[in-house]
């Protein structure tokens, strides 16, 4: 399946550079749009024992990758962040972030969110891939080079010109991807939660200079329209089945991939069904 549809936005943005809200061109929307941060864990990985770049014709060499179903996972997030947006009226994603896949010190270290991010970042900005710098600094998953401040402003800045932007986080680091939009809500691998793969966490902008947090950690989750455990007969139709695992994989078989479609579901919301009988599953939206 090919999920790089829907709209492509051109951006005039340089790399990790500070730049005023008034650069931005506004986003096109019917009515005015309520601007958002989306932040999610990177897509299903695994290590590899024969390196390559980290980023394209660098020469620190990483060790990570993305799985067959990461990468089919990652082609995805197009979709889920379209339909979301025109559901809610969330400004459209013209922003993409990840981790830097190269270490503050200099060393390779995991390619895996910006491997995630790299699709959805193509699609609304062509031939784009994340930015992975803040003012000229790596933004590593613990802020220990470019700072939560430095990066809180810019998102900040895109959001007052009516830009989403969507993070690409490691598990280890998204809680301090939290704290540096203002809030401890997602949970702390650390202390023993890890966020699941489906996690999203929806940061909306409130007008000032801050974020308003998610209800809750798993106010939104990302759903998709098959499960293994459900009714056959379910699988591939237009319920977008939630999943509770801890790690929050995608299972799908890989001969299915075509028929595959996710959403970003509200599980707050009257239309959320919850499936208590359906081992693995919170619940599903249409």
């Amino acid at each position: 399946m090919n999920a790089r549809r829907h709209w492509i936005w051109c951006l005039p943005l340089l790399a990790g550079l500070p730049v005023a809200a008034s650069t931005f061109p506004a986003a096109a929307a019917t009515g005015p749009c309520t601007p958002v941060v989306y932040a999610f864990r990177h897509a299903e990985d695994m290590n590899v024992q024969v390196g390559s770049p980290c980023l394209p014709e660098s020469s620190v060499q990483c060790y990570t990758t993305l799985t067959v179903h990461g990468k089919q996972h990652a082609d995805m997030y197009l979709e889920m962040v379209t339909a979301i947006g025109a559901r809610d009226n969330f400004c459209p994603v013209r922003v993409v972030y990840a981790v830097n896949p190269i270490n503050p010190n200099g060393a390779g270290g995991t390619t895996n969110p910006y491997k995630t991010g790299a699709p959805l970042s193509r699609a609304v900005s062509p031939d784009r891939n994340p930015y992975v710098t803040v003012l000229d600094k790596r933004l590593d998953q613990n802020f220990k080079d470019a700072s939560p401040t430095e990066f809180h402003a810019i998102l900040v800045s895109l959001a007052k010109a009516n830009i989403s932007t969507a993070v690409f986080w490691t598990s280890e680091g998204l809680h301090n991807l939290g704290l540096a939009l203002g809030s401890p809500i997602i949970p702390d691998k650390a202390k023993g939660n890890t966020p699941p793969r489906n996690a999203a966490y929806v940061f909306r902008y409130k007008g000032d200079e801050t974020f308003a947090a998610p209800v809750k950690a798993d106010e939104y989750v990302q759903c998709f329209n098959f499960t293994n455990n459900g009714n056959p007969g379910d699988d591939f139709g237009t319920k977008f089945y939630c999943g509770t695992a801890s790690n929050g994989n995608l299972e799908v078989p890989e001969s299915q991939f075509e028929n595959l479609h996710g959403r970003i579901c509200n599980t707050l919301v009257a239309g959320f069904k919850k499936t208590p009988d359906l081992p693995g599953y919170s619940g599903f939206c249409e």
